[in-house]
């Protein structure tokens, strides 16, 4: 049946807070009640715990108390929102909470809609399914390339172990049928036994002894940079980390705890975040395996967050001097732990993790990367949060739009804003991932949907949602990711020359290899963006030559033809270490010659591949 939909309304701190937490964690397990919380502060106490005009953390029972209602809210996958004792904050509270649920309604009802795919099941050609639409959360290895795996969604399980699937390959969903056992990774045999504890969200008193932590390892520490254009890594730093064994908090994708850094010292509390398993039978709680790549996304998103604020700050000093608006994203780490020793058992698979310095108080979400606005709480501060999401939008030239902006306000008067967990919308495609929270261009419009100029917006001069165009692109020319001084000859050369040589509203190609396909995209007139494609293709013939050697496609008659998959997986296989391989042209057509880089390894794979081919 349907969720439960609880809500909390509290004024001060509950008789027993450990054993609160318990029966609620208990209620959360019980998987025959799907259960929701929300929970609402009232009263002076709850209006006031942010409002510390030093910045200072306070350790009053308001603060203590909103730690509290916070972790609820949290754990319960609900929302928090605080009030004043006005009817007016009141009725925006309730109407926050009535958002949540409202939201949380749809996605269930798109969740029961799904089922209507067990008739697509039960038209293909497989053995008998064991049941219907399950929606378990598993990986699945790639078919061509056994060090690649996706995240994927079970839609019907067949007899024979195998499984219909949604798999999710660089933010689109494919349907895939029958995939084996052997490339099925799924995630409920891990951990069976851990379950969901809770410990205080308040991190005073956890740091003044070693109970409760895990030993200390070594580990190594990686910073993440954003120039405006590209990405760098500084060089890792060697540290020293501890985690506490039980977690505090949750979200839909991580799972957060604190953490003792040694570079940070134990006065500086630190959290860390793992990616949360889904899928696990029984409520179950646990860390997904995750590798250096699986948490870039997050690095990336941070380090933009980081160069736009900056750029904020400085752009609106002369606006609101002195210091101008004072908002700023924290600064986060990727961890890369070199050992385990003695770790606890919640840690197994938690070699790559994300880590942060602890911000004190009651957080705020102020928009998030669905188009959703927070108007009632903390106003003022919204329509800073507000103007920055739209002011990274018009500084990155219509590319990168910085949302779900997030973190703990210093006051209700004041404009300071600490922030963390930005999610980037890249609307071309034109960087590397930002993670599956990057919706490109259809994130950016429900962005500019709800988005409402404020004060700010217009003394930055920002142009309105109205001057933006969203028409698509007339020409998109794909070509490959050959290397770097073959991408940087097309964009020197050619790339960059095309819009004042014909006239072109805009360009729009990446800065760097982000993958092997690559787009340019033209806007402009009909005539003029079709002449811009052909000298693309010109040059791009150039410079294949002059790269790569080419080895033409051409079927015996009567043969199968390999699909792109199979091209790809049998050059693969028989290409030198450190060689490359690209179908050309790209396109739902069959390819006409096999790209290979660099051009001396061309003649020995060219005898490989037809020796597979014909045998």
């Amino acid at each position: 049946g349907r969720s439960t939909y609880a809500i909390f309304i509290s004024d001060g701190m509950p008789g027993d807070q450990n054993k609160f937490m318990k029966a609620l964690s208990k209620l959360m397990l019980n998987k025959r009640h799907v259960l929701q919380v929300s929970t609402v502060a009232v009263g002076h106490s709850a209006a006031g715990a942010n409002a510390l005009d030093d910045g200072s953390e306070s350790t009053g029972d308001g603060v203590d108390f909103l730690y509290h209602l916070q972790q609820i809210a949290a754990i319960g996958g609900g929302t928090f929102v605080r009030a004043s004792t006005s009817l007016l904050s009141i009725r925006g509270a309730f109407k926050a909470v009535r958002s949540t649920i409202t939201t949380s309604r749809r996605k269930e009802s798109v969740l029961a809609a799904k089922v209507s795919l067990n008739d697509r099941c039960s038209q293909q050609p497989s053995s008998s399914r064991e049941g219907g639409y399950s929606g378990e959360k598993l990986q699945i290895r790639d078919a061509n390339d056994p060090h690649i795996w996706h995240d994927a969604e079970v839609i019907c399980e067949h007899t024979d172990g195998s499984c219909d699937v949604v798999k999710f390959v660089g933010g689109e969903r494919r349907m895939e049928y029958g995939v084996p056992q052997l490339r099925i990774w799924k995630e409920k045999h891990m951990q069976q036994n851990l379950q969901l504890e809770l410990e205080t969200a308040n991190p005073n008193g956890l740091f003044g002894s070693w109970q409760g932590w895990e030993a200390c390892s070594k580990a190594y520490r990686y910073h993440y940079k954003f120039d405006g254009k590209s990405f760098d890594v500084d060089e890792c730093v060697a540290t020293e980390v501890s985690r506490r064994e039980k977690y505090f908090t949750k979200g839909s994708m991580r799972i957060v705890r604190f953490m003792y850094d040694s570079l940070l010292g134990r006065e500086s509390h630190a959290v860390c975040k793992h990616v949360l398993s889904h899928g696990l039978p029984d409520g179950q709680l646990a860390i997904k395996p995750s590798t250096r790549a699986d948490l870039e996304p997050f690095c990336r998103n941070s380090a933009v967050a980081r160069y736009f604020a900056a750029l904020f700050r400085e752009r609106t000093k002369h606006l609101y001097p002195p210091a101008g608006l004072r908002m700023g994203f924290v600064q986060d780490y990727l961890y890369g732990m070199e050992e385990d020793k003695g770790q606890a058992s919640c840690a197994v698979g938690a070699k790559w993790f994300m880590g942060e310095r602890h911000m004190p108080g009651a957080f705020v979400k102020f928009n998030n990367n669905g188009g959703y606005v927070n108007r009632e709480d903390y106003r003022r501060h919204c329509d800073v949060a507000q103007a920055f999401s739209h002011f990274t939008f018009d500084k990155s030239y219509g590319e990168l739009l910085v949302t779900d902006i997030q973190g703990v306000p210093k006051s209700q008067t004041q404009n300071g804003l600490h922030l963390t967990d930005a999610q980037v919308h890249c609307r071309h495609g034109n960087y590397e991932s930002f993670g599956y929270g990057d919706l490109g261009e259809a994130g950016v419009r429900k962005f500019f949907a709800t988005h409402q100029c404020n004060d700010i917006c217009q003394k930055l001069r920002l142009r309105r949602a109205s001057d933006y165009d969203f028409i698509p692109p007339r020409q998109i020319v794909q070509f490959p990711g050959i290397s770097r001084d073959f991408f940087r000859e097309l964009r020197i050369d050619t790339l960059q020359q095309l819009r004042k040589r014909f006239r072109l509203t805009d360009v729009v190609f990446p800065n760097n290899i982000i993958s092997d396909k690559l787009e340019a995209k033209l806007w402009g007139r009909a005539k003029n963006t079709e002449l811009a494609a052909e000298q693309i293709r010109a040059a791009l013939d150039h410079l294949i030559d002059k790269y790569c050697c080419r080895i033409d496609v051409v079927a015996s008659p009567g043969q199968i033809e390999w699909t792109e998959d199979e091209w790809i997986k049998h050059g693969n296989t028989s290409a030198p270490v450190g060689t490359k391989i690209f179908l050309w042209p790209p396109g739902p057509l069959p390819p006409q010659s096999i790209l290979v880089y660099p051009r001396t390894a061309g003649a020995s794979l060219e005898a490989a591949l037809w020796m597979s081919y014909r045998g």
